[in-house]
């Protein structure tokens, strides 16, 4: 009986050891290397700081700039055909010409716009979806250098909302509450990406407009 109160005492010293020896390992890990095998990475800041959403932001300028071109030469010519419109007789053979003319030409600029609307948009899907590839795959890379195993995203609670429903929604939305800065890989994750990006040498273009 004795002999088996010894046992039963020595394994519970070994397990009591065991778990001095983790605790002792968790605190001496360095001030930047977190406990957790979850991190979290604010995304939203990362696409809007990531140098390459920069630089489309200023091509997507640049295309509607030249859209808007476009269409202010079309309305010109609209303008005029209009104004020698005004100089024929409605009975006569000449203005039913230049009527269907005038038409035509009002049609091509609304179908021109249409058409640069939709080219815009999916150029931007394509581009969104690109970069989110780009951040989740540098994401990957910095956590699993880390330690990371998963990695949640986290974002503040935007100010000024105009209503509570709009809070609320936020409120739903988020996905974490509260996380040691430690956790947080977001600005590994998008100077990684920067400087990826920088190495390239080449800025991103949408091609030629189309017409």
């Amino acid at each position: 009986m004795r002999m088996r109160k010894q046992v039963v005492i020595a394994t519970g010293l070994a397990l009591v050891a065991g778990l001095t020896a983790v605790i002792s390992d968790l605190r001496a890990q360095a001030p930047g290397q977190a406990a957790s095998t979850v991190a979290v990475i604010d995304i939203v800041k990362v696409f809007n700081e990531y140098r390459q959403t920069l630089d489309l932001n200023e091509e997507f300028d640049k295309r509607r700039r030249e859209v808007q071109a476009e269409v202010d030469g079309r309305d010109v010519a609209i303008e005029t055909k209009a104004k020698e419109l005004e100089a024929f007789h409605p009975d006569s053979a000449d203005y039913n010409q230049r009527r269907r003319d005038l038409l035509r030409l009002r049609v091509d600029r609304e179908n021109y716009m249409r058409l640069a609307e939709m080219e815009v948009r999916d150029l931007f899907r394509i581009w969104t979806e690109r970069t989110y590839e780009q951040i989740c795959q540098t994401t990957a890379q910095v956590a699993k250098e880390q330690g990371f195993e998963i990695v949640m995203a986290c974002e503040d609670l935007e100010e000024n909302l105009p209503d509570a429903n709009a809070l609320k929604q936020q409120i739903r939305l988020r996905k974490v509450i509260y996380y040691d800065e430690r956790m947080d890989i977001t600005d590994q994750v998008l100077s990684r990406l920067n400087r990826d990006y920088e190495q390239k040498g080449k800025k991103p273009e949408l091609g030629p407009l189309g017409t």
